[in-house]
């Protein structure tokens, strides 16, 4: 479980980071980065989200993945 743990943290941080590239329409020279809205629509997997709900999702993974690894963690007697 404490594995499980850790990649669900690292997926929740990962997951803000590879959708960031799908913010915004790619033109020629184009490298977004900054001067994102979190309103914009963000492409998962074909589907458009808001950025603002692949945050909340990020941080719902973090702490789901938090929370599994702390309560896995055998207990000291």
């Amino acid at each position: 479980m404490g594995k499980l743990g850790r990649l669900l943290v690292i997926w929740g941080v990962l997951l803000p980071l590879l959708a960031l590239p799908t913010t915004s329409e790619w033109g020629p020279g184009t490298v977004v980065i900054f001067g994102i809205w979190l309103k914009q629509q963000a492409w998962i997997l074909g589907y458009p989200v808001r950025f603002d709900a692949v945050l909340c999702a990020g941080l719902l993974l973090i702490g789901v993945g938090l929370s599994i690894g702390t309560l896995a963690r055998p207990g000291r007697r």
